[in-house]
């Protein structure tokens, strides 16, 4: 299992219902690949205008499979317009 913890902060002004909006066919479409676990996304309540994705993935060939995608790509696009900076990722496996 691979898990994904990629955080993100938004630029000030941005709403959560335009990060929902830049994100959701990706959320949508995450949840139903083959072999994923998990995909979440989460807003920090400790720190504002910062995002967590929670994403658990059963190997790496299935999560080379989602970074391919056509919702990821554009979910990625659309994201990187309302963001601060680059997203940080951190990568588990168990």
């Amino acid at each position: 299992m691979i898990r994904l913890n990629v955080f993100f902060e938004v630029n000030e002004g941005v709403t959560p219902e335009q990060v929902k909006a830049a994100t959701a066919e990706m959320v949508r479409d995450s949840r139903t690949q083959e072999g994923n676990v998990s995909y979440d996304l989460f807003a920090s309540t400790s720190r504002e205008r910062v995002y967590l994705f929670c994403e658990t993935w059963r190997d790496q060939k299935v999560l080379d499979a989602h970074g391919e995608s056509k919702s990821f790509a554009d979910g990625c696009a659309n994201l990187k317009k309302l963001m601060k900076g680059e997203w940080k990722l951190e990568k588990f496996e168990f």
